[in-house]
């Protein structure tokens, strides 16, 4: 084979590797940094770089819950939670969708984004799209915590943009309130326990009571009734445990509480899933 031959194949094979994460959608199999991307092999991923290169002519999607969205978002996204349900049980997205979609005429790209790789939103939110026919949909699926720290001049955190300098919370604050399962059991099982403990998970991924007869379920689209558990445990001097399904909404509630000037709280780290698998 000529040399010139060779250099145009490794040409075309670079390119390729660019445009691979954008035209091919998923992998065919498990990929460990991108673990949920082998389960939408339909869906188109961008890498922080792609989404940015997006960012200005597209409308960008928050498919998380509007406590979180608040709190921490890509600036200028929409909100449209996947799994909210309104007041008669009835799932809104994809009537919202069609609104978002009204308001914005033309072929614009859309791009999804939730918490993070292990944060089922985005992917389920552009699979629902994808399945009412709308075109031109991308998922960034790395989410808001690594697009804030990537830019931060691109970023909301409540209400402000740009995003303050050192405006994300440190690790080390959140391990600071997040106990071990053991650890979270042990506490509320002091006597007594003058608590609150708020089941914060989605309502289709709420499925047992991890503390029958003793928790609250306060879904995060719904802020009246989860600023009625704050006041009263700020009222009555009350300590909060608060569980997600896997440990990924908690550290966004953190941002709302420390907002809030409230300190006296405790987080399942991991979640339900954590909980289950405690004694393994």
């Amino acid at each position: 084979m000529s040399r010139k031959i060779v250099v145009m194949l490794t040409a075309i094979l670079s390119l390729w590797s660019v445009l691979l994460p954008i035209q091919a959608g998923a992998a065919v199999g498990p990929d460990s940094k991108f673990p949920l991307r082998w389960e939408y092999p339909d869906e188109h991923f961008l890498s922080t770089a792609q989404f940015y290169s997006l960012y200005h002519d597209a409308i960008v999607i928050d498919a998380r819950t509007k406590l979180e969205w608040e709190a921490l978002r890509v600036k200028g996204a929409l909100l449209d939670s996947v799994d909210h349900v309104n007041s008669h049980m009835q799932f809104t997205f994809d009537k919202n969708l069609r609104k978002i979609l009204l308001a914005n005429p033309g072929n614009k790209p859309i791009v999804f984004y939730c918490n993070g790789i292990l944060c089922p939103k985005s992917y389920q939110a552009t699979f629902k799209a994808i399945k009412m026919g709308v075109k031109n949909v991308y998922e960034y699926d790395s989410g808001i915590l690594v697009w804030a720290k990537a830019h931060p001049e691109l970023t909301t955190l409540f209400g402000r943009s740009p995003m303050p300098k050192n405006g994300l919370i440190p690790r080390k604050e959140f391990l600071a309130h997040a106990l071990a399962p053991k650890s979270f059991d042990m506490l509320l099982n002091e006597k007594p326990c003058h608590c609150f403990i708020l089941d914060i998970r989605d309502f289709v991924t709420r499925d047992v009571s991890l503390f029958p007869g003793r928790e609250h379920y306060v879904s995060l689209d719904d802020q009246t009734r989860f600023d009625y558990f704050l006041n009263r445990a700020e009222h009555e001097h009350r300590t909060l445990f608060i569980y997600d399904k896997v440990g990924k909404e908690v550290p966004f509630v953190q941002y709302y509480l420390k907002q809030h000037h409230i300190d006296n709280y405790w987080f399942l780290r991991g979640g339900e899933a954590a909980w289950i698998n405690r004694n393994s």
